[in-house]
């Protein structure tokens, strides 16, 4: 081995450039630790363009499949698990994006592109992604799709929660001023499985839009007043208010009960946006007064409650 000794190597010019090696090369360089450069130090790999990094104590190389030429960043093989981007995504950033300044996200070979968040100490991550194959941008959890939007700017939201339950046949729950809150058995929707019973339990604060409908029948002539109210946790929001007699009679006498005798019924429903805070509950709560006993029944073919995050 040839070995040179001197003091200092500079270029033949003045602020000219020393080249050491050709492309190809290995240039080692030995040293002292905390002198600029540990003890044995190597770099390798000469790529136009290429990105250096450190590959361990002593070592440094540069990474042929990641370049970057003062405009953009481009790697040419994906990463793996919970770091850029997954396997099968390639990442090219570039500081002119297409409606001018800024940086560009782009898939390679028309693999959906993507920007990963994550936590590194759990596999908890966040991922917003462009979806090649169905033209959506989408934010994903680590389980789900949170957040859809299409090219006509739609959003959808499949993990809001979100509900729709009706009601089966409930016989003598109210009448004599008795305050009940309808069950309902069937969940025709129920995003978060946050319904049980009576009762919607809110996962999350914020506010939530409420709607239901209730048929009750087995009224009659003396039924004095009537109320539906969503009871919630913290207020209760009455939505149907019917004071002083609803009419009575037979056939549809004042346009509110229906029916002969003592199988009058009535139709209510209304809505509301309630304020909850996570874990308050809220009911759909009928109540009829007057009848003289609780005669009132629940009827299932109309009886409906919805809700749903709205903010």
């Amino acid at each position: 081995m040839s070995e040179i000794k001197v003091d200092t190597i500079g270029p033949r010019v003045d602020n000219g450039t020393l080249t050491i090696g050709a492309s190809g090369d290995t240039v080692n360089i030995a040293g002292t630790a905390g002198t600029g450069f540990p003890a044995g130090a190597t770099l390798s790999g000469s790529t136009n363009n290429t990105v250096v990094t450190v590959t361990g104590a002593n070592a440094m190389q540069g990474e042929s499949s990641l370049t970057f030429d003062g405009t953009t960043l481009l790697s040419t093989s994906g990463a793996s698990g919970a770091t850029a981007n997954s396997s099968a995504n390639n990442v090219v950033a570039d500081g002119n994006s297409a409606s001018g300044n800024g940086i560009s996200i782009l898939s390679k070979n028309d693999s959906n592109g993507g920007i990963f968040f994550g936590d590194a100490q759990s596999n908890s991550r966040c991922i917003v992604k462009y979806d090649h194959s169905t033209d959506l941008f989408k934010i994903d959890t680590t389980a789900a799709t949170a957040f859809i939007m299409n090219q006509d700017g739609i959003i959808t939201k499949p993990l809001q929660p979100c509900f729709i339950v009706k009601a089966v046949s409930q016989t003598n729950v109210t009448g004599n001023g008795t305050s009940y809150n309808v069950a309902f058995t069937s969940e025709i929707k129920d995003v978060g499985g946050n319904f049980s019973g009576t009762t919607f339990t809110a996962p999350i604060t914020g506010s939530y839009i409420l709607t239901g409908h209730v048929d009750f029948q087995g009224g009659n002539n003396n039924i004095t007043n009537t109320f539906l109210h969503f009871e919630t946790s913290n207020r209760d929001f009455p939505v149907y208010t019917i004071k002083g007699g609803a009419g009575g009679g037979s056939g549809t006498q004042a346009g509110i009960l229906y029916g002969t005798g003592n199988e009058q019924g009535m139709g209510l429903g209304g809505s509301c946006i309630a304020d909850m805070d996570a874990n308050d509950t809220v009911y759909l709560r009928l109540t009829v007064q007057g009848a003289g006993s609780d005669q009132c029944d629940i009827t299932a073919n109309n009886t409906i409650f919805t809700g749903c995050l709205l903010a």
